[in-house]
């Protein structure tokens, strides 16, 4: 065996930083720090995709500890937009095979809004039946940085899972009354498609739901998050974010 690590030295961290970053950094939306606000550049985008003929799929949540659940979560909100994409088409129930297919190419639009650290903070710090814990435990950065790396394949092509990643909070953007500092709000400023949202946010269905003018040609879709995920053994049960936190702290998992 030839050992070849001093001919591989010259490749530095900061050489590796760019290219694991390279895809991923046209996806994220930085926090707006002057000049026209972002979700304006946000609604152009959406508009040029509705123009191609593209289903804009929108959602939000933390992923703090991105994990297999989550990871699932997000392919069926893709495959949610492949199938308004075919009902469209006239194809009320179309098989599994098109719905991949469709989910994996640019006919679906996914915009996702990652909660910033402070609302975290404010949300789900040291919550007992969360772990107790201090939240998140990953900042909003690193966080979406992993998200867009995330990618979708069909049989011929690989793509982005998410195609755009915006964050809500009330720090989200300088502007007053800027629609980013509550997801909902987005959701209406942006029109998307389709809107998928957990069943425990109740809050954020409501607010939606007062939004119903502005969002009379999207489809709402409430997904149960226990309905739809992977169990772990270690774990002794569905992965989420506290189990993982209670199994470092050593403490029962449910």
């Amino acid at each position: 065996m030839k050992d070849i690590s001093a001919q591989v030295a010259y490749i530095s961290e900061p050489d590796v930083k760019s290219v694991f970053e390279h895809s991923a950094a046209s996806n994220i939306q930085q926090e707006n720090r002057g000049g026209d606000c972002s979700i304006i550049a946000l609604r152009n985008l959406r508009d040029s995709w509705k123009d191609e003929g593209s289903i804009v799929v929108f959602t939000a949540g933390v992923f703090d500890i991105l994990h297999t659940s989550h990871l699932l979560a997000l392919t069926h909100y893709r495959l949610l937009g492949a199938h308004e994409y075919w009902v469209r088409q006239g194809v009320n129930n179309p098989s599994i095979e098109q719905l991949h297919e469709i989910a994996a190419s640019d006919k679906v639009r996914f915009i996702l809004s990652v909660d910033t650290d402070s609302r975290v903070a404010g949300d789900k710090a040291f919550i007992p039946k969360k772990g107790n814990s201090p939240k998140p435990l990953v900042s909003w950065e690193n966080r979406t940085l992993l998200l867009a790396r995330q990618s979708i394949s069909g049989k011929n092509n690989s793509r982005n899972l998410i195609d755009f990643i915006t964050s809500h909070g009330a720090d989200a953007c300088i502007c007053d009354d800027c629609p980013r500092n509550d997801n909902a709000h987005i959701a209406a400023a942006i029109k998307p498609d389709v809107i998928v949202v957990s069943s425990g946010s109740q809050g954020t269905i409501d607010k939606l739901r007062e939004h119903d003018s502005e969002l009379s040609n999207a489809n709402l879709v409430i997904i149960k998050e226990d309905n739809l995920s992977y169990h772990d053994k270690l774990l002794q049960g569905p992965i989420k974010s506290s189990s993982i936190i209670k199994r470092a702290q050593l403490k029962p998992q449910y």
